[in-house]
């Protein structure tokens, strides 16, 4: 018995590592990116990869006035991934392969020599294998001490303060390099807590930036004024916030993706009101290609949640203070219809050099309009 034990455990595992546990013999396509490093692996080296399984859970039966939609946003997604892993969850147990659960988009990320990447990218339950790509933190310049804040008279903020509109009972998340709990201007707008700071490299327990620029944006949206001038637009809103980037300066694509999966359910129980009421990335994508749809999925995700995310429009401007054209911009934020929009695509209105972002159709567009219309997070436009 014992004999036959053994010779049934053996060809249980040859079965896995073969295929034969498979229900059919479509083979997922490896990212052009992961390709290349695979040629150029050393025997026993492994490369981090993230895996995507197909038929992603169906979030859009969730009605958007639900008052339980996060829970059950949540709930979809975790036992989603948990019956898409299925036999794969087998094979990376046989393979003593550690993977991280990326409930937010099916998937996971695991790191995985030749032969095992052969394998997933065989197996019918995957759709995807790319590689767990590394992007830059955007760099910082410091202004002078003292300077005036010209940003915050330019767009009228006071006069929205002065009408009682200053982003009270809002909570804001910033996805950066993290941000300096000591700041003066920062300290006492941070809503506290283990459910209100997430560093997925486990580098820091706490709020810290080894860079600065995670806390000058989080300053520009919701700094104070202990400095003797006013820096934040909304400084009567609350801070969160998810330190992407390492110390080191560069992200994971699969960090990032922890980071959005984590604001959806901060302290682990969907029951409870602790996500944010919209998300900024002042961040891009550095060396990797312009358009990238890598977290369509994830904003998709927040967005039914009630979750309003918000990327940076971009610093590359013909001018001094200026952004890109509204007619030529890569639209990551966009999460139905995630694409690379051009000169010959619309929809936009042309009208001045000033673009803002609106809500149309579904998805945020930048455009320029006659009259720019500012808000602080959570509110309206009128």
């Amino acid at each position: 018995m014992k004999t036959r034990s053994r010779l049934l455990t053996a060809f249980s595992l040859a079965l896995i590592l073969s295929g034969g546990f498979y229900e059919n013999a479509n083979a997922a396509e490896l990212s052009p990116a992961l390709t290349e490093a695979v040629s150029k692996l050393a025997p026993g080296e492994k490369l981090a990869v993230i895996v995507r399984f197909s038929a992603p859970a169906d979030i859009t039966r969730v009605h958007r006035a639900d008052r339980n939609k996060r829970k059950k946003i949540v709930s979809l997604l975790k036992t989603k991934m948990r019956e898409s892993a299925g036999t794969v969850a087998q094979l990376l147990a046989k393979t003593g392969s550690a993977r991280k659960d990326l409930w937010i988009i099916n998937g996971i990320s695991v790191k995985a020599d030749a032969a095992l990447l052969d394998a997933l990218s065989k197996h019918p339950r995957v759709a995807a294998v790319t590689l767990d790509a590394v992007v830059p933190a955007p760099g910082v310049n410091f202004g002078s001490p003292g300077a005036p804040e010209w940003n915050i008279s330019m767009v009228q903020a006071p006069e929205l303060w002065s009408m009682g509109i200053n982003g009270g009972n809002v909570v804001v998340a910033s996805m950066d390099t993290g941000v300096d709990l000591f700041h003066p201007d920062l300290n006492g707008s941070w809503r506290g807590g283990a459910n209100s700071w997430y560093d997925p490299y486990g580098e820091h327990p706490t709020p810290f930036d080894a860079n600065g620029h995670g806390t000058l944006t989080t300053g520009i949206i919701n700094g104070g004024g202990n400095g003797g001038t006013s820096i934040g637009m909304a400084p009567g809103a609350k801070w969160m916030a998810v330190k992407i980037f390492k110390d080191d300066g560069y992200a994971s694509l699969s960090a990032i993706h922890q980071g959005f999966q984590w604001l959806l359910d901060p302290d682990g129980d969907p029951l409870t009101n602790d996500a944010p009421a919209l998300v900024n990335s002042s961040w891009g994508l550095g060396n990797l290609n312009g358009c990238s749809t890598d977290f369509s999925q994830d904003i998709q995700v927040l967005n039914s949640a009630g979750i309003m995310t918000v990327f940076a429009a971009g610093n590359y401007g013909p001018n001094q203070y200026t952004s890109t054209s509204c007619l030529r911009r890569l639209d990551i934020s966009a999460p139905y219809r995630p694409r690379c929009r051009h000169q010959d695509s619309g929809p936009y209105l042309w009208r001045s050099h000033t673009p803002v972002l609106q809500r149309r159709f579904g998805y945020f567009i930048r455009v320029c309009p006659r009259k720019r219309r500012i808000g602080s997070p959570g509110e309206r436009f009128p």
